[in-house]
């Protein structure tokens, strides 16, 4: 069984908007400022950049993919990304692709880089947080997604989200860095079925948020006594609004 057969019979539409060009060169490709639903191919273009907000995605890199068992083989055009504003303040881009199933002994593993810039001198980047949607395993198949974000000391801080065997509930960082504005991500993806009875697949590959904190002039961040139904995690102010599945981080709080 698949568990994403629905989500193979949808047809993605090509939804991306240029909102500017950023000038061409004669007998060039024009790089463009995307917004939308693109490929992830449209974002390994050299100069292109994806835009949500204040955000700018840039620098799309080091993709590797690798399949065993028979399994689909993936490659940067087989990903679909969109952005999405939840607020003023918080920013995910979700990768999805109809080409994430294994089962038995079969594995796909995949990784990408980029970065991410906040454009508006009165935000910095806060934290951001990783989650599976769209996934499900069968034991002991498993599915393990982890960002790996770099900031401009070179020092590392990650965030990770594992269905399956094991299964452990995704994971968010504040990175306490006042006037952070820029920082490098890695995307790691491995599914595995781990047996014959194995499976494991994904439809909504996973989503990243960027928060932005206020400086002088912007609105501030309710603290989380002000949101019904929001608690205190580790700095992160997060709703559980269901099952691991439907977590969804909500806002932070200002770094002291």
């Amino acid at each position: 069984m698949k568990f994403n057969s629905q989500i193979k019979s949808m047809t993605l539409g090509a939804t991306a908007t240029v909102i500017t060009s950023l000038g061409m060169l004669s007998g060039s490709v024009q790089a463009a400022i995307l917004s939308g639903t693109v490929s992830l191919a449209d974002l390994f273009v050299a100069g292109n950049i994806y835009r949500i907000g204040d955000k700018d995605f840039t620098n799309f890199r080091n993709f590797l993919s690798n399949s065993t068992g028979g399994a689909d083989t993936i490659s940067i055009g087989d990903i679909f990304v969109t952005g999405v504003q939840d607020d003023p303040l918080s920013y995910r881009l979700i990768f999805q692709s109809g080409l994430l199933d294994v089962v038995g002994n079969q594995t796909i593993s995949a990784s990408f880089a980029y970065d991410v810039t906040a454009t508006n001198p009165t935000l910095q980047i806060a934290g951001a947080g990783i989650e599976l949607t769209g996934a499900a395993a069968r034991p002991p198949g498993s599915i393990v997604v982890t960002d790996t974000f770099t900031l401009p000391d070179s020092t590392t801080r990650t965030a990770s989200d594992t269905i399956g065997t094991p299964n452990l509930n995704p994971t968010s960082v504040a990175f306490g860095v006042p006037g952070l504005t820029t920082l490098s991500v890695r995307k790691d993806l491995v599914l595995s079925g781990n047996d014959t009875s194995g499976e494991a697949s994904i439809s909504f590959l996973d989503q990243t948020t960027f928060y932005g904190l206020c400086g002088s002039g912007c609105i501030s961040i309710p603290e989380p006594s002000q949101v019904p139904g929001l608690v205190t995690l580790g700095g992160l102010g997060l709703m559980v609004i269901g099952k691991k599945l439907k977590l969804k981080i909500t806002n932070v709080n200002e770094i002291k």
